[in-house]
């Protein structure tokens, strides 16, 4: 096993930096996958097809992780404007101008 992750981990680390972007996190997918394989390993089997989709797998896994992330953050930014246009909407109509000119002053602030 040893003599395995020597010679292949460099191999699969620049693997994984193809995938997620940076280099530690490739390190950790890596390093991931071969703790979980200490426990399946047979010497003498050649394993580093296996080995490869295993870091394949981990690092969409990281990649879905971070869409996630990235999704609820753009998300939350979009409902704090809108909240944030609501406010501003509802006091402009209890504001002392006439009618008409709130109303008008509240239809630009929401259609920009």
């Amino acid at each position: 096993m040893v003599a395995f992750y020597r010679l292949h981990r460099l191999g699969l680390v620049r693997f994984a930096v193809l995938l997620v972007g940076d280099q530690e996190t490739a390190e950790d997918v890596v390093q991931d996958v071969f703790t979980r394989l200490h426990s399946k390993w047979r010497p003498g089997v050649t394993m580093i097809a296996y080995v490869r989709t295993c870091v394949l797998i981990g690092s969409r896994s990281i990649l879905r992780r971070r869409a996630v992330a990235l999704r609820r953050v753009n998300w939350s930014r979009v409902w704090l404007t809108r909240r944030s246009l609501r406010w501003r909407a509802s006091d402009l109509r209890t504001s002392s101008r006439p009618g008409r000119t709130s109303v008008a002053s509240t239809r630009t602030i929401l259609n920009s």
